[in-house]
């Protein structure tokens, strides 16, 4: 008993300055009130047309990158125009892995999110079918791109990633008692771009710091910073501690530390609390 409450205590204590997914403390005073959640800006202007069809409307994609990451509730989504009076007026900081920061000072992130797109529309084919032996028309919808995160304070890219080719397939009905939707090509690229978009969301969490907010030493109750529409119940999380900078040639690496693992027990609109 004694050995299991000092070794609780000696846990509490790292936890009072453990990082989740090389998070920093972003613990604030009561009264602040400023969103400090990280800053990303998805804007038509970022993304690269590739393809070989000029002037190509990238407003579905955008729509549905914003929706996703809007509704997820862990970042602040902006577009270009807002990004720059955040930046002009040094309202936000993108804080670089191997930054702690002040102990109790909100500390604000911001990257754009950039898209080198390859392939981007959709065409209408015919499939034949082996069994009936009939041919039958197919909406078919592609999307194709790299995504860059870019740091919006250096233009340093963060990262880059070829997500995985998308494509999505319709059956253009066109024979009696049978409906079809009109412009079902539309639809089609809407659901590509919304696998594409929630890939992006994968792929932005990977390097989305997580803080540990608060630890309750007598019932053992972590509260951690995903909240509801990101952490489910029974979500597990590794906590590292801070280490020290090595230098490698390609610059500084942030060497860590496992301390061991939270799991979520329960999940609110701004946190979650979660056991060790």
């Amino acid at each position: 008993k004694f050995m299991k409450k000092n070794m609780f205590n000696y846990l509490t204590a790292i936890f009072s300055c453990a990082v989740l997914c090389f998070a920093v403390d972003v613990r604030a005073e009561e009264e602040e009130t400023a969103d400090v959640r990280p800053v990303i800006s998805i804007d038509q202007k970022f993304i690269e047309n590739k393809t070989s069809v000029k002037n190509l409307n990238f407003a579905a994609l955008v729509d549905r990158l914003t929706h996703e990451f809007t509704q997820l509730g862990v970042y602040r989504v902006v577009n270009a125009k807002d990004m720059e009076e955040l930046l002009k007026n040094n309202e936000v900081e993108w804080v670089l892995f191997d930054d702690i920061g002040e102990p109790n000072k909100p500390l604000r992130r911001a990257c754009y999110m950039r898209f080198v797109v390859s392939m981007y529309g959709w065409r209408t084919t015919t499939a034949h079918n082996q069994l009936y032996g009939t041919n039958a028309q197919q909406i078919v919808a592609e999307l194709e791109a790299i995504l860059f995160l870019v740091d919006s304070k250096t233009g340093k890219q963060i990262k880059s990633v070829n997500l995985e080719p998308v494509k999505v397939v319709k059956d253009l009905v066109t024979g009696p008692h049978q409906r079809s939707t009109a412009n079902l090509g539309e639809v089609a690229l809407q659901e590509a771009a919304r696998k594409l978009a929630k890939a992006s969301v994968h792929e932005t969490i990977k390097i989305t710091k997580f803080a540990v907010y608060d630890v309750d030493g007598k019932t053992g109750k972590i509260m951690i910073e995903p909240a509801a529409g990101f952490a489910k119940v029974g979500d597990c999380y590794k906590i590292l501690s801070p280490g020290r900078n090595i230098k490698t040639k390609r610059g500084v690496s942030f060497r860590t530390k496992d301390i061991g693992i939270l799991q979520v027990t329960e999940v609110a609109e701004e946190y979650s609390n979660a056991v060790l």
